[in-house]
């Protein structure tokens, strides 16, 4: 039986802060996709403990979240890939990790290394029973994701700034207005001159 895949998301990560984005992003496509808390959180850990471990060793780490369709049970899996395999050593400890903590959290794990310098894991959930996404509310999941975040940590960083210097601009207009009125109230208040000199007191004899 052939399955049907749709993709939802693809990012690449290449700073440390892209693990909270990827993090973000995982979030809102559970809820989108309308799974369990529990069942979000160990699907979260998961992809955050390879992420991370691929992040220390390689540098940088392409990731995808996908829906598929088996006609059976739908699936929402995360692919998560490395370049630039130095030895055999990185492969020993990321087989540690799923071994000794990923496993307990996702029902399927898939390792691809059919290039030798390159790893792909696969880690799915099973979705609840009756739980089936079409194409069309797939690319509704897509465009919550663009319309809830940026889609890279340059790109955060980027509307953060942005927003401070919005922030910024207001709190300058802010200043010249306060300043304004500051200036009009004094030429208000101030005497004049020949109030100044009308209202000295005699001098005594």
């Amino acid at each position: 039986m052939v399955r049907m895949r749709y993709l939802i998301e693809k990012l690449n990560l290449i700073y440390e802060e892209d693990i909270s984005l990827v993090r973000k992003k995982a979030s809102i496509i559970c809820e989108s996709i309308g799974i369990s808390i529990i069942q979000k959180s160990r699907f979260i850990t998961a992809i955050s403990e390879i992420l991370r471990t691929l992040f220390n060793l390689f540098g940088s780490v392409e990731i995808s979240f996908e829906y598929v369709d088996d006609r059976a049970k739908g699936i929402l899996g995360s692919a998560l890939k490395a370049n630039n395999i130095k030895n055999k050593n990185q492969i020993i400890e990321i087989d540690k990790l799923i071994k000794n903590e990923v496993k307990k959290l996702v029902e399927i794990i898939n390792i691809n290394m059919n290039d030798p310098n390159s790893i792909t894991i696969f880690l799915g959930t099973y979705l609840p029973s009756g739980n089936t996404q079409t194409l069309r509310k797939v690319l509704n999941i897509r465009e919550e994701l663009h319309r809830r975040g940026p889609s890279s940590s340059y790109e955060m960083i980027r509307e953060h700034n942005e927003e401070l210097l919005q922030l910024l601009e207001e709190l300058r207009k802010k200043d010249e207005l306060l300043a304004k009125k500051i200036e009009d109230c004094l030429l208000y208040t101030s005497p004049s001159p020949r109030d100044l000199s009308t209202s000295r007191m005699p001098s005594s004899a």
